[in-house]
């Protein structure tokens, strides 16, 4: 696979941040949850109806590492 690809998905390897558009100022309890174990080497699983804010909330925890790791240790794929 060309990396091209992965950029992408991952377009904060070439700007460093994740697009206004993509963020909601408003974060579920979830993500908060989420966020507290970020340095546990656990899997997180996140299920739901549609539409329910699943990939905003990842979107969000990839912004909340954006500043604090590197921004190629973040890889986002569907």
């Amino acid at each position: 696979m060309d990396i091209s690809e992965l950029e992408k998905f991952n377009e904060w390897w070439i700007n460093g941040k994740v697009r206004k558009s993509l963020l909601v100022k408003y974060k579920r309890i979830l993500y908060y949850g989420i966020e507290k174990n970020l340095d546990n080497r656990f899997i997180v699983l996140i299920y739901g109806l549609r539409r329910m804010g699943k990939t905003t909330i990842i979107y969000q925890l990839i912004d909340h590492l954006l500043k604090n790791k590197n921004k190629m240790k973040i890889l986002y794929f569907i």
